[in-house]
Parts: structure tokens; sequence; C-alpha cells
């Protein structure tokens, strides 16, 4: 189950490099400066950061199989999803 939780995670995240990318390429932070963006800088990076970060302990607990790495994991995933939320409501 740990290997396809990580599956999923890695999955995620490369649509998410992609979604990340596509802002990025179409004006980002130079929008944010017009006020065209709907999706602030902070938000999106920090969503960004807490999921690289989240991913990285997940890899960490199935390398380590420490249940307080899983627990951080799990940390990490609730802001992200909520951030998420936020920038799909946006």
């Amino acid at each position: 189950m740990d290997i396809a939780a990580l599956i999923t995670w890695v999955v995620t995240a490369l649509g998410g490099f992609y979604m990340l990318g596509t802002w990025i390429q179409r004006g980002g932070i130079r929008q944010q400066q017009t006020g065209t963006s709907r999706l602030p800088a902070p938000v999106v990076f920090s969503q960004f950061a807490l999921a690289a970060i989240g991913l990285v302990v997940w890899i960490i607990y199935v390398v380590a199989d420490k249940s307080a790495l899983a627990w951080t994991a799990l940390g990490l995933l609730l802001p992200v999803a909520l951030l998420g939320f936020v920038m799909l409501a946006r």
C-alpha cells in the first residue's frame, strides 16, 4: 500500500509540475503585477513547496518505515489540499 500511495503521489506531483509550468509560461508573476492573475504567487509557490516536501517525506517513510514520517507526510498533505482548493476556487 505504501508503494501504491507513492506512485499516486508521484503522478499527482507530475500533474502539479505541469500546471506550475503552464502558469509560469502564461505570465505567472507578471500577471500578478498587472492584476490579471487570480492566483496569488505566494499561494502557488507555497502549495508547490509543501507538496514537494511532503513527497520527499513520504519517500523517506517508504525507505525507513517510521510511522512518524507517515503522519508528518499526512500533516503536510492537508495544507497542500487546502491551498489547492483555494486555487481551484479562485
